[in-house]
Parts: structure tokens; sequence; C-alpha cells
């Protein structure tokens, strides 16, 4: 038997032919009273049929949405309008179970699926996996926002798109903006694409030297404990890169700084004379930078001040509102990875020959973080050590460390590697490789 709902809203019934070669629904149709699971119309809102679910006022729209059956053992309920991320799978249904996604972390990110009613914890329910998601209260946000994952609020959604650390998963966008009736059009609930590897190497056949080798960047001290004021400006040389400022002490270290000079533009080569480059000051940095067993440098700094431009030749550091008694300044240059805006620095290694029993080694890879107003920070995020005493001659030394985990925006942040081979002026290592490894993820949006 099989029921029809004509247009006076009374079931007819009949025997179901074999094979119903079609069936014509009335596209004039109202539409249905209360809920009943099973029920097909034609939805002349959405031009299409919608049928209802076997959860209460739980309706698809065919052709136009995708719903997932789920179950909720998060261990708490779930709310209509959630986040969820399959976590899982149920013994006995072996449908996917569910938590709360948040773009905090990796695993959180993989976002299934938005829920379309209240799933109890316990019970089973359904989520979109793509459509619109009706009834949530959207009045934050305005009609086309994009909205993502929030990486504050275990599923929710934000229309602030992450930034590093966090995950960017975008959501889809909303449709109405109300505070009962607005709908969120479920676009993509991809995550991520990962572990791309990339890996620098540099190869040196012998050192001679008991120097601070830089590689895949510059750190140098151009300027080394200057005043800065209204009557004092700075006047350097620059190579050409960035210049990064440590402020160690002042009586106002509260304004600007401008810098003039000759930019140059790091993607056309192009030359500017007399630009300026204007950075806001509001503290001191914190210098955290020590030496190791053999004098070397370990850098470290907190609240340093790095130039939004490059800078080439005769550079003028000036002032109209603060007063520093001392300050440095650096050449700076990193490795961005092109610009990758999600890195995660996996792994340092190095291997090599030493040729006398009083060789030592020393590795560093610090990273550079970019922050808020350009105020940066320069961090020791690797070290490799191989003291005197602990090589002997002839011998093959590898020295790795993995799994770091280190993330960094590369269109701002970066990092580079310094490597210091001991003793002085001795041809005590050969076959020296060295190389610093990442994953590189790309958002999809």
């Amino acid at each position: 038997m099989f029921g029809i709902r004509g247009l006076t809203n009374q079931v007819v019934t009949a025997e179901l032919p074999s094979p119903i070669e079609s069936a014509q629904f009335d596209t004039g149709y109202a539409g249905p009273g209360a809920h009943s699971p099973g029920l097909v119309y034609w939805d002349a809102d959405n031009g299409t049929l919608s049928v209802m679910a076997d959860i209460t006022d739980v309706v698809l729209q065919v052709g136009q949405e995708s719903y997932l059956r789920v179950y909720n053992d998060s261990g708490a309920d779930i709310d209509d309008g959630d986040v969820v991320y399959i976590s899982g799978a149920e013994a006995v249904t072996g449908h996917p179970t569910i938590e709360l996604a948040q773009a905090d972390t990796f695993a959180t990110s993989l976002v299934a699926g938005v829920a379309t009613s209240d799933i109890l914890d316990g019970t089973e329910g359904l989520i979109t996996t793509e459509g619109v998601v009706r009834g949530l209260n959207t009045l934050a946000w305005s009609a086309g926002d994009d909205i993502y994952l929030d990486p504050s609020v275990a599923g929710g959604m934000t229309n602030v798109e992450p930034s590093i650390p966090d995950f960017v998963v975008k959501i889809g966008v909303v449709g109405l903006d109300s505070a009962t009736d607005g709908t969120v059009i479920i676009t993509h609930t991809g995550a991520l694409e990962v572990d791309t590897p990339v890996v620098f190497t540099n190869f040196i056949e012998q050192n001679t030297r008991n120097l601070d080798e830089a590689i895949h960047g510059i750190f140098e001290q151009i300027v080394n404990g200057s005043a800065l004021n209204n009557g004092a400006p700075i006047n350097v040389t620059n190579g050409l890169g960035k210049l990064f400022f440590v402020f160690n002490a002042g009586a106002d270290f509260t304004g600007s700084i401008t810098i003039t000079g000759t930019s140059v533009n790091r993607n056309t080569g192009v030359e500017t004379p007399g630009d300026t480059d204007v950075l806001t000051v509001s503290t001191l940095t914190t210098d955290n930078s020590s030496n190791d067993a053999e004098g070397n440098v370990r850098h470290a700094f907190v609240n340093g001040l790095i130039s939004t431009k490059w800078f080439k030749g005769a550079v003028a550091i000036t002032t109209a509102d603060t007063n520093f008694t001392d300050v440095d300044v650096w050449n700076i240059a990193f490795e961005q990875v092109n610009d990758s805006d999600r890195l995660e620095l996996t792994t340092l290694d190095a291997t090599m020959l030493a040729t006398n029993n009083s060789a030592w080694f020393y590795g560093y890879l610090y990273v550079v973080e970019v922050g808020s107003n350009q105020l940066c920070d320069i961090s020791r995020e690797v070290s490799l050590e191989l003291p005197v005493g602990e090589t002997a001659a002839n011998l093959a030394y590898r020295l790795r460390k993995g799994n770091v985990g280190k993330t960094l925006d590369g269109s701002t942040d970066g990092f580079w590697l310094d490597v210091h081979f001991g003793p002085n002026a001795q041809t005590y290592w050969r076959n020296v490789t060295i190389k610093v490894w990442f994953d590189v993820g790309t958002n999809l949006r």
C-alpha cells in the first residue's frame, strides 16, 4: 500500500503499482502540518522534494543538502548547530561517532559536518555535511560572511579567520542573519592538506674557522649600545634586508621611530630611494642571550622591533618622541619557505666527520616570530651540541632533534641556523651536511 496526500489533504490508499513509472507531486502544495517521518512532498520554497526524517523537525531537501547519521559518544550533549568531527565508529551499527570540533589542534579540525538537531549523549542523530543548516542564531554576523571553525569554542563557528598557530577551516557562508531563523550554507567541511615535506640542506666540505656560520639567513649586529632620541639619530649602512632593533634602556620608550633610506621590493627588486618605514615603540626589549661552553652566542630576544621593509645602503633612524640610551641594531635576513602561511618545523639533523679528538660543534636553529606592531621575538628553538671531549678522530657523527612541532606563519615569520666549528683555525671537520625539515600545510578554503 502507498499513500498520496491530495489537494483536500486527505490520504487516498491504493494498491502499489509495479513498477511506478512516475509520480506527480502537487507543486502548489502549501506544506504539511505536524512532522511525519517518511513523508515526501514538493517543497515550493526550495523547489525540490523534501523528506521528513525520523528525527523531529529534520527535513531533507533532496539534491540540495546531504546528511550523515552519527552516534554521539562524546560524554556530553551536542546542540543543533554545533560543528563536529568524526572520532571513531559505534561498535554495533558502525555509524561514525562524533565529538565537538575546534580549530586549536589538527585532529579536532578535521570537520565532518554541523549538527542539524540536538544529539543527546548516547543517541544517534544527523549532521549536515553539505547544504543549509537552519534555525540558528546568526545575528552576530552578516549575510555573506565567511564562517570558520572557532579555535576558542568547542563546536563553535566564527566569522573571524583564525591565524597561526590555530587552523583555518572554512565551514561555509552566512545565508540569513537572524536571532532564531538564521542559516549557514555549509560549503566545505574538510580541514587541511598537510605533511608536504620541505628540506633545506647545506653541505660543507671542510670547515677551517671558529666563527658564526649563518645558514638560510643572516643576523649581524651593525650598531651596539647607541643612543636614540630627538637630537641623536642613528645612521647605519645596511647590507640588504630588514633591520631588527633591540631597545635595552631608555627614559622614554613610548612613541615611534622612522627608518629612512633606499627600500627594496622583495618580489620585484625595485628600489625606492628616500623611502620611510614608521614603527610604533611601546616597550623595552628583553635580551635573554647567553654563551655556550665555547663562548658562542645563543641569541634570545623578546619584544624586539623589526622593519616592515627591506633596506640597503645608508639608512637613518630617527625619533621625535622617544628617548633611548642603549639601542642595538641588527641586519637580519631569514628563510620563510616561500611565504607558506602554515609551517611546522619538524627536524634538524647534522652529519659530520671529525678528524681530531679536539673537535667540537654547536648548531642553533633560531625562529623569528613577528607579532602586532612589528614586535618581534627571536628564540633558539633547536640546539645540536657536540662539546670538546665527546669526539674522537676519524669517526662520523650524526646529531638530530626530531618531533620539534613548532608552527610558524611563513608570510611573516621564518628561521635561520647558526653553526660553530672548533677549535679555531683547525681543519678538524669534514663532510658536514646539515638538514632542516618542515611540513607545509595548505588550508582548504
